[in-house]
């Protein structure tokens, strides 16, 4: 046998001058050893996203919910920073594509580096709402959209699960030629009185959901977090008894209020802490709101681009509004009604209260009129 024998010493020795060799290599080459970082890092988020969101995404998940989701499930990787490559992109979603015609992606920053994810197939947004039978006591399911104007459920009082969908860009504004697209919560039979107190995160649009509604409390919705809520419009309209705590929610994405109280007559909960700063249509929105008088002095209303018949038939309203800063193109009626408000109006904004308001005039284009 031929072999060479070497001593155990001599193999240690070889072993350690490897080590050094490679540790100063690794010291020589920073850039090298950084490059294999960002490889392996970006091997494991392709390798999670892969296995839990290509082909499986839906058009009702904002790239915020996702990029949530996707961060939760590396959480074990603490060299992970992920981001959206385009901040202001957080809120927007993929389009429905079950043929994968579009080639639809995300575009991250993983530790900086540029990594753009494959959705692939994606299915059409929506949630059923499930319910309690009135009769049998049964937990049932639907997807209807509108459930206020159906004869099965007009005695439902329990929704167990509450119901969303993508609207695809179809709602009310498509006929005013304006083109939106939320992700809507069912409207609700008006005999609902209670509702499961987590609002789905993919919601943004509460448009008539309580409309007509016949109770005075609607149980669940004082724990609603409303923060990705957008549209709020006709949300209480004609909801004659409900006066619910509500002061809580978080409306500082709202832009359109548009007659969410209309009608709502004895609603007057504190909601002075409302956070409004992103408002941009305050149209009937406490017409006839018989009981409110809450102090909203403290609402910024200065993004408000339509101002109309705001407190219409609101009676027992009597609060100073001197502190509201209104920067509008479209003033109409504030007030409107025929218990002396229309001259408190007049007053207000043009006469005594004049220079407590910043109110350029000349932007106004429609004046306030007495009927």
């Amino acid at each position: 046998m031929g072999g060479v024998l070497i001593s155990l010493p001599v193999i240690a020795a070889l072993c350690n001058n490897t080590q050094n060799q490679t540790n100063n290599n690794e010291k020589k080459n920073p850039e090298k050893l950084n490059q294999d970082k960002n490889k392996s890092n970006e091997i494991a988020v392709l390798k999670v996203w892969n296995e839990n969101f290509k082909d499986k995404l839906d058009s009702a998940q904002s790239y915020e919910i996702i990029l949530n989701k996707l961060i939760k499930l590396l959480n074990g990787n603490k060299d992970l920073k992920i981001s959206l490559a385009n901040q202001n992109d957080l809120k927007k979603r993929f389009s429905k594509d079950i043929e994968v015609k579009l080639t639809q992606k995300l575009a991250l920053k993983v530790n900086d580096n540029d990594l753009l994810l494959e959705a692939g197939k994606v299915a059409y947004g929506q949630q059923a709402t499930k319910y309690k039978d009135p009769n049998t006591g049964e937990i049932k399911e639907t997807l209807e959209k509108d459930l206020s104007k159906l004869k099965q459920f007009e005695n439902v009082k329990e929704i167990t699960q509450i119901g969303f969908y993508d609207d695809e860009w179809n709602n009310y504004l498509t006929k005013h030629g304006v083109k939106y697209n939320y992700i809507q919560m069912v409207k609700l039979p008006k005999s609902v009185n209670k509702v499961p107190s987590l609002l789905p995160e993919e919601i943004t649009a509460l448009i008539e959901v309580f409309s007509g509604n016949t109770n005075a409390k609607i149980e669940g919705i004082e724990s609603w977090n409303t923060k990705n809520i957008m549209n709020t419009k006709g949300l209480f309209n004609n909801a004659q008894l409900f006066d619910g705590n509500i002061s809580k929610w978080d409306v500082s994405n709202v832009t359109n209020m548009h007659d969410m109280f209309n009608g709502a007559k004895s609603f007057n909960q504190d909601i002075s802490k409302w956070q409004t700063k992103s408002l941009k249509y305050l149209y009937r929105t406490f017409s006839r709101a018989e009981k409110f008088n809450q102090d909203i002095s403290n609402w910024d209303v200065s993004n408000v681009a339509r101002f109309s018949r705001v407190l219409y038939g609101a009676k027992s309203f009597n609060q100073d509004l001197s502190k509201w800063d209104i920067n509008i193109t479209r003033l109409e009626k504030f007030q409107g009604d025929k218990t002396g408000y229309d001259d408190w109006n007049k007053r207000t904004l043009i006469e005594k209260e004049k220079s407590k308001w910043p109110l350029n005039l000349q932007n106004v284009n429609a004046s306030i009129r007495n009927k």
